[in-house]
């Protein structure tokens, strides 16, 4: 290697300044600063590339991809961008920029994140024994989740016999949707 061997991709300093000058004068904007720190300056919150929008007109705020987040943890920006495809929601943005993210980090900033096993709705098909109650108020649900090692019964007032038997007042069974009365109809 010589001593003073430039690579051919180095622009020397002289022929960066001639190819600015160039750059300046056929630039419709040539009375512009050429210094970034200027730019910067003048613009606190590093908005400078929206001025170049079409026109003088700022778009409306969409959600954006920041694709400066690299693509395992890109995400979509509710902001003003000329620069990069708005969408109107944060999902179709997701779906759009991100839709094959290994990682799902997009999907994942979402306030109610999808996730790969939804959860039913509703209530459980087993009833179970209520423990957070007392004994003596203890009722039989069906809520979601069901707890781990809860015993389990197909009906309620399968529960209530088995996890209540001899509740003085009576709560299990008069939760169920027939309480048992105790004159016979």
């Amino acid at each position: 290697m010589r001593v003073g061997h430039i690579l051919p991709f180095v622009i020397a300093s002289s022929e960066a300044l001639r190819f600015r000058d160039l750059a300046e004068k056929s630039s419709p904007q040539a009375d512009a600063p050429t210094d970034i720190t200027a730019d910067i300056t003048a613009d606190p919150d590093h908005r400078d590339l929206q001025s170049n929008c079409f026109g003088d007109t700022l778009p409306d705020p969409e959600w954006h991809p920041t694709y400066s987040a690299g693509w395992t943890r890109g995400f979509c920006q509710f902001n003003r961008d000329c620069n990069s495809p708005g969408y109107p929601t944060e999902v179709a943005c997701c779906n759009a920029a991100y839709a094959s993210q290994a990682s799902g980090f997009c999907f994942s900033n979402l306030p109610s994140p999808p996730t790969m096993s939804p959860t039913d709705v509703g209530g459980l098909d087993v009833y179970y024994p209520d423990y957070t109650l007392s004994w003596l108020d203890g009722v039989c649900t069906n809520a979601r989740p069901l707890p781990s090692g809860r015993p389990t019964y197909d009906t309620p007032l399968a529960c209530c016999k088995a996890a209540y038997p001899g509740q003085i007042s009576g709560a299990c069974f008069a939760e169920l949707p027939t309480p048992p009365t105790s004159a016979p109809t």
